[in-house]
């Protein structure tokens, strides 16, 4: 039952992802578990370093190379103009407990391998959980960020195969993510 569930979990937050169109545990966890009095809106605005979207419960900040694509108070699309890279990030309180993030990483490499993607092991650092696969030219680096049991913000960060410079990228987005 507990196996079905996950799956289940990671089934919707794939299609949450795909329908809006998501670090180490010193700096991740540290801005994950302090408080952010920043104001509640879904505005973005530029910082120094990149753009910042600030949800109702959430804040992330993505590289200037891209731009809003879509936007709500709990999900945020951006993607480069050229199509190279892409991110989303959605917010939610109906995850997993921060104890199943293996299990649902595992969950989410059977998925994507059953799509025909070529996935690495999961890697979970605390409270962060990090999923790579590649498929037809893109990498796919899946994330899911807990604040606490059940509530977190998961997406992925999507770059062309053939510009591994983008990678560079990711760690600093993961970094980014606070909660309200």
């Amino acid at each position: 039952m507990k196996k079905t569930f996950l799956m289940i979990f990671a089934a919707a937050a794939m299609t949450m992802s795909l329908a809006a169109c998501g670090g180490g545990k010193g700096d991740a966890q540290a801005n994950n578990e302090g408080e952010n009095n920043g104001e509640n809106t879904e505005a973005t605005s530029e910082s120094k370093g990149g753009t910042t979207f600030q949800g109702d419960n959430f804040t992330i900040t993505y590289p200037d190379i891209k731009k809003e694509s879509f936007s709500t108070k709990t999900i945020i699309n951006a993607q480069a103009d050229d199509s190279s890279c892409r991110l989303d990030a959605t917010y939610s309180d109906f995850g997993c407990r921060v104890e199943e993030l293996k299990q649902y990483g595992d969950n989410y490499i059977g998925m994507m391998k059953n799509q025909g993607f070529t996935c690495e092991d999961p890697k979970l650092d605390g409270k962060t959980l990090i999923v790579k696969s590649t498929k037809d030219g893109e990498v796919n680096m899946h994330f899911n960020v807990m604040k606490e049991d059940k509530i977190g913000v998961t997406g992925s960060f999507t770059y062309k195969e053939d510009k591994p410079e983008l990678a560079k990228y990711f760690d600093e987005i993961i970094k980014s993510i606070t909660f309200k």
